[in-house]
């Protein structure tokens, strides 16, 4: 099964904040991960604002996680993706940033997973056919945990 997920997701895996329980589900082995290549740089800009407002008071080993992060998630260029990321943008009124995740939901064929509710809300509104679930909805992570388990051969 694959999943597209952002950086407000990434940074559950880490730092303990509302919905962090949920956000590991997504760790499962039979779940194939996706994001744009800019998960890394929007999780390192998390890290250091949260540095800077003294939520953590060693960000350096946060950021040593980076490099593993390719290992968990495939990661997708931004050029590739960037074009259908802003008829997106100017279709909802979002930020661009924000929908190259959407973008590289539709590349993927996968959902987007997401625990921006404010975004969620923008897509699934004003996108016909968004593939796009706020984590913090009930039932997200009951359907994260039956993915992860789910037969790998489906019968038919």
């Amino acid at each position: 099964m694959n999943l597209t997920i952002d950086a407000s997701i990434v940074i559950k895996w880490f730092i303990a904040e509302p919905l962090s329980d949920e956000a590991r589900l997504l760790l499962a082995r039979r779940i194939q991960l996706h994001a744009p290549a800019l998960v890394l740089a929007e999780f390192a800009n998390t890290i250091w604002k949260k540095a800077r407002r003294g939520e953590i008071s060693h960000p350096q080993q946060y950021l040593e996680e980076l490099p593993g992060l390719s290992d968990v998630i495939t990661l997708h260029s931004g050029a590739d993706l960037t074009e259908r990321a802003a008829q997106i943008a100017i279709e909802i009124d979002h930020p661009i940033y924000d929908c190259l995740y959407l973008a590289c939901g539709e590349a993927t064929n996968s959902d987007l997973i997401t625990a921006d509710k404010r975004f969620a809300g923008r897509a699934t509104e004003r996108l016909a056919g968004a593939r796009i679930r706020y984590i913090g909805t009930p039932d997200v992570a009951g359907w994260i945990e039956a993915m992860g388990i789910a037969p790998v051969i489906e019968q038919s």
